[in-house]
């Protein structure tokens, strides 16, 4: 690092994840980062499956946010959007699940994996962002941006306006 350059505290997520991996390693094994689909197969089943998940070791929890056309996901996840969707599961429905799993399990972190559509949303994403924030999302990655193909839009939006 540079004389010039300030080194930037880490985000309240990424050391909530880092210390959640450390722990695991000081213990002598892999963090399990276990992965779910939000309203896969309904909203309350999908609500047991996390808490479930956390209960039994998760050190971290990855939440997939359902959606239309997830073309950069393998079958078995193409498959638990297509289960949730048709089960009524939505973006907002999807960020209030997250909110009653973080309520619930409070410590451990919760990263979410979504396409860049659903936080722009034909907007600048700061929203979305926002919503995931306060619902206890500790880390969102997507799928790269349709605009300009900008991959890092959405991390870029996450550094430069945390939590809205």
């Amino acid at each position: 690092m540079s004389p010039t350059t300030k080194a930037r505290k880490p985000a309240k997520g990424a050391t909530r994840i880092t210390k959640a991996i450390r722990a695991a390693n000081d213990d002598g094994r892999a963090a399990f980062i276990p992965f779910a689909t939000a309203g896969y197969p309904d909203a309350e089943t999908s609500f047991e499956i996390a808490v479930a998940m956390i209960d039994n070791g998760a050190d971290v929890l990855e939440i997939g946010l359902p959606y239309s056309d997830p073309l950069a996901d393998g079958a078995t996840i193409q498959h638990a959007s297509a289960v949730a969707l048709a089960a009524g599961a939505t973006l907002d429905d999807s960020i209030a699940l997250i909110g009653r799993i973080h309520e619930a399990r409070p410590k451990t972190p919760l990263v979410t994996m979504g396409y860049c559509n659903q936080v722009l949303g034909g907007k600048d994403g700061a929203s979305v962002l926002r919503r995931l924030a306060e619902a206890g999302v500790c880390l969102l990655y997507t799928s790269p941006s349709p605009r300009d193909n900008q991959p890092h839009l959405v991390c870029r939006l996450l550094l430069e306006k945390p939590g809205g």
